[in-house]
């Protein structure tokens, strides 16, 4: 009893620990301060347009964006799990956070995102949070080139002018064609000149970021021309507030589907840009610290208006190229955005509806993962079909609805899969030769053998039908099923092996050849012990056959 209690006591001193070591913030350094500062100013210039576009695409008021960014940049510095990640609002995030405001209002999206933030950090520190790496590929390249298409769509409205508001992307696309007679030339060509900005600077200077720039050279050309389209209207000065989000308890239940939706599309985002950033500098991530420093951003950013933020790929790629060596690149990110927003921020009223939607464009075009796409339809019809599902799903349907439906499809097509290299045989009547084992010709008369290869779970125990069916038939008295080469066995599996053992009964017995291990301890914790003897549990296909021999064999030599 004293055992079990110093055994629980060491566990949930170690679980203390891991919750400690989560929850601690890292620390920070000076050493690099200089390619730090360099690096987060950089980043901070690259951000800003960003964060406006994305603000006012997810149906809030456009300073949020800036918000967010300066809260989550410096939140996830000191508790996430990458070195030199930078936090913010994400335009993979935009499409959910607008159907939640759009549904429940702004004050529902508070909420659900400090709902998503509470999920986030249980993730983390349960260990769950790691289930997220095991979405498929193709699932996770259907879903982010879905919601580029989608904010493509959403975004032609402001693109061309045309009032295109709407609860999905069909309504959105009919409002465009029903409404084109309000279709704005001065727009249209500021947002073209938008997307030639931002493809084209790059070619001349990667130095210069481009977003940046074309947000600079679009305002100043509708500003001095005096263009007649819609602007962001007035941006505060005013430093983020404390406030309480106005909680209606009666629709508690019906925003938990939405904070789980912004907690796993959050994480996604988040664990993506770590993995990223680990091939970019040798690093390695903590997943659950990760999801918990992203957890605890999300829990405080409703009470200063922010948005729901995640680790940004773009923004943390941008601060590795320029130099960051350490967290102090996130904090200088947003330190800085907080002096630009209170010395700038009524400048911000004159920029153009046209030119942040060519932004988000242009980044739309980027979460379409035209490569990857390449090679799904290429090499593969089973991932192009999960990779057509999950985009389809995206655009069409609910986002966690799509991400169900793509994981369930590709689970389905790799069971399947696992099914077809499963290889079930009958081996030549003549046993296999051995040193130490002599057998009888006329085994042939006595058993017969079958080699099972791969695994034998769920998804392929059917192929042991046919075995099953041919039992109280075999004029052979034994039955030899060869498992050496079953690397995993379910309960599936384990159940139709009893079923042959049962029916094998009325005219003689089995003899199961098994390596110790997890498949052998299966059947000896199944129902196949129920119609098998523990003796007929043989190490080698030889010795299954030598025992079959010695029980009947000579029998079968008599009535013969």
């Amino acid at each position: 009893m004293r055992t079990h209690a110093r055994k629980l006591q060491n566990q949930a001193q170690v679980l203390g620990h891991s919750f400690a070591d989560l929850l601690r913030p890292a620390p920070l350094t000076l050493k690099y301060a200089k390619e730090d500062v360099v690096a987060g100013t950089i980043v901070m210039v690259v951000a800003i347009p960003l964060c406006l576009a994305i603000a006012v695409a997810s149906g809030v008021p456009p300073v949020f964006g800036i918000y967010t960014a300066i809260i989550a940049g410096i939140v996830v510095a000191f508790f996430g799990g990458t070195e030199l990640g930078v936090a913010g609002p994400a335009a993979a995030m935009t499409v959910l956070l607008y159907s939640v405001v759009a549904k429940f209002g702004l004050d529902g999206l508070l909420v659900a995102g400090f709902l998503a933030g509470v999920l986030q950090i249980a993730m983390g520190l349960s260990g769950i949070g790691r289930v997220v790496k095991f979405i498929p590929y193709t699932v996770v390249v259907g879903f982010t080139t879905g919601i580029g298409l989608l904010i493509f769509i959403q975004q032609l409205g402001n693109f061309t002018g045309i009032d295109t508001k709407a609860e999905n992307a069909l309504g959105q696309l009919s409002a465009l064609f029903a409404h084109t007679s309000q279709f704005n030339p001065a727009a249209f060509e500021l947002g073209l000149l938008t997307l030639l900005l931002l493809f084209g600077l790059p070619r001349f200077s990667k130095k210069i970021p481009a977003s940046f720039a074309a947000l600079l050279i679009v305002t100043l050309l509708a500003f001095a021309f005096q263009l007649p389209v819609a602007t962001i209207g007035a941006v505060p000065s005013e430093l983020p507030s404390f406030a309480v989000p106005a909680v209606d308890w009666g629709r508690l239940n019906d925003l938990l589907p939405a904070a789980l939706a912004i907690a796993l599309i959050a994480s996604i985002e988040s664990l993506l840009s770590a993995v990223s950033l680990d091939g970019m500098t040798g690093t390695k991530h903590s997943s659950s610290k990760e999801l918990v420093g992203q957890g605890i951003a999300n829990t405080i950013l409703p009470f200063f208006h922010g948005v729901p933020s995640t680790s940004v790929i773009v923004r943390s790629a941008t601060n590795v190229k320029n130099g960051a060596k350490t967290r102090l690149s996130a904090i200088v990110h947003s330190a800085l955005m907080l002096l630009v927003l209170v010395a700038l921020a009524p400048l911000a009223q004159y920029i153009p509806m046209p030119v942040l939607a060519g932004i988000l464009i242009f980044t739309a075009f980027h979460l379409v993962g035209v490569n990857e796409i390449k090679h799904f339809v290429k090499d593969s019809k089973s991932d192009a079909a999960v990779l057509a599902v999950t985009v389809g799903s995206t655009v069409f349907l609910e986002l966690t609805t799509a991400i169900l439906i793509g994981f369930t499809l590709a689970g389905l097509l790799f069971i399947k899969k696992m099914s077809d290299n499963v290889e079930v045989k009958q081996v030549p009547a003549a046993a296999p030769a051995s040193s130490d084992t002599t057998l009888a010709p006329d085994i042939a008369g006595v058993a017969r053998t079958y080699r099972i290869n791969g695994p034998l779970f769920f998804g392929s125990a059917h192929l042991l039908e046919k075995i099953s069916d041919e039992a109280p038939r075999d004029s052979c008295p034994a039955l030899v099923l060869d498992l050496t080469h079953v690397d995993y066995l379910d309960s599936s599996g384990a159940a139709i092996l009893a079923g042959i053992a049962e029916r094998r009964q009325s005219t003689g017995e089995i003899f199961l050849a098994v390596h110790d291990g997890a498949v052998k301890t299966k059947i000896l914790n199944s129902d196949v012990m129920r119609y098998l003897k523990v003796e007929n549990l043989v190490s080698s296909v030889e010795d299954g056959l030598k025992k079959a021999q010695d029980k009947y064999g000579k029998s079968k030599q008599t009535h013969l």
